[in-house]
């Protein structure tokens, strides 16, 4: 779990968000993830997606969703972790446009000709 691993780091805090856990995302979601973002202030926010296109990032889960528009709202610092294969795809629901995340991060079989079309927009790629 990528929480475990960093909460290794005395100079990270880690914050974990409540809420119903998901059986099928190991993710959670609820209210009480509302409450919570309400009084913590976010330095940087990594997140995935299941679709990335050069105007929007997309995923399925409208809860997900919610609360990822929320807390990119609050950091102060977005970065997206998404893999070559979501590139040109699109799910259900937006959580933001692009230029609303200050890094992606890929792998390295993403291809160039897609990487230069982000890179043309001033989206930076790693």
């Amino acid at each position: 779990m990528v929480a475990e691993a960093i909460n290794n780091n005395p100079l990270i805090t880690t914050i974990l968000i409540g809420g119903m856990l998901s059986n099928e995302t190991f993710t959670t979601e609820g209210s009480f993830n509302n409450e919570l973002l309400n009084e913590v202030n976010i330095s940087t926010f990594f997140f995935s997606s299941r679709g990335i296109d050069t105007r929007t990032l997309t995923d399925f889960n409208i809860y997900e969703v919610r609360l990822k528009n929320q807390i990119l709202n609050k950091s102060r610092r977005n970065i997206a972790l998404i893999d070559s294969s979501k590139f040109g795809s699109t799910s259900t629901s937006t959580i933001c446009q692009t230029n609303d995340v200050d890094i992606i991060i890929s792998d390295d079989k993403l291809d160039e000709k897609v990487r230069e079309k982000f890179i043309s927009k001033n989206i930076e790629i790693l």
